[in-house]
């Protein structure tokens, strides 16, 4: 009886021990969990009304050609106009905005409008029809001509002063600007290495006008999750999902910027908030 006894306080304390190192270990993995456990994370629609409702310019950016993403834009687009948005900025170049104001005014001429090779596809193309029938926002291109492009000013610099001439002409434009995630970027700290060095669009546009509020959110679809983090992490979330980026994910790869070659940054530096697919 008695061995029986002092074999059953031997298993207790056995399992006492182990429960002490699960505790330890535990508390050692409690802050990459802790990330799980309180991400807010926002069904997109609502986070971008949200940060239009906040800001006077948002840069919602894009992997170009993906279906996933121009269907999310055509989705919104109706809606657009009643929460206040003045003006939708596009990646096209400005001397295609006399093309664009006629197929507004008579729905002719959609195919006239010259698209950049990288982002033209009937998807995007849908999105003028979508602006014309829902009396959407008014279209601004906002891209330098492709004939500019051996002067000395940048796309990103080109872009910003489009997006001025609008907040300057109208004092209370609110702007959704459409471009590639990389133009999204609040700022650009190239390597030592890199030629022609320029600033991002935000940065241009806070030089010029440092009271105008500005919110960038990349997208992430079809990310590398050896090289992304929250594809990783979100991807297999069912439908797409919004977040704010803050120091909760200080040193989270985020793959938008795995491709050009700026300074190393923290994500939450780079873009304000993300949507993955």
């Amino acid at each position: 009886m008695r061995k029986s006894r002092n074999s059953i306080k031997q298993v207790v304390m056995i399992f006492s021990c182990l429960m002490k190192l699960l505790c330890i270990a535990f508390m050692l993995f409690l802050p990459a969990l802790s990330v799980a456990a309180t991400s807010e994370l926002f069904p997109p629609a609502d986070y971008l009304h949200s940060k239009l409702q906040q800001n006077d310019i948002v840069f919602l950016g894009t992997t170009h050609k993906k279906p996933e993403i121009l269907s999310f834009i055509a989705d919104l687009t109706p809606s657009l106009k009643g929460w206040g948005v003045s003006h939708i900025g596009l990646e096209i170049p400005s001397d295609q905005q006399e093309k664009i104001d006629v197929f507004m005014k008579t729905g002719q001429g959609l195919d006239d409008i010259k698209l950049h090779t990288q982002i033209d596809s009937p998807e995007y193309r849908r999105l003028f029809q979508v602006l014309r029938k829902s009396g959407g926002p008014i279209p601004v291109a906002i891209d330098l001509p492709s004939s500019m492009y051996k002067g000395t000013v940048s796309r990103d610099e080109w872009m910003a002063r489009s997006l001025l001439i609008v907040l300057n002409r109208n004092l209370s434009a609110k702007i959704l600007v459409i471009v590639g995630s990389l133009h999204t970027l609040k700022k650009l700290e190239w390597e030592d290495q890199v030629p022609n060095k320029h600033l991002s669009i935000r940065e241009y546009i806070t030089r010029e006008r440092p009271s105008t509020k500005m919110w960038s959110i990349g997208q992430m679809l079809d990310g590398n999750p050896n090289e992304c983090d929250f594809t990783r992490k979100f991807s297999s979330l069912p439908g797409a999902v919004a977040l704010d980026l803050d120091d909760r994910y200080r040193g989270w790869q985020m793959g938008l910027t795995a491709t050009i070659a700026i300074v190393p940054a923290e994500c939450f530096e780079l873009v304000d908030g993300l949507i993955v697919y």
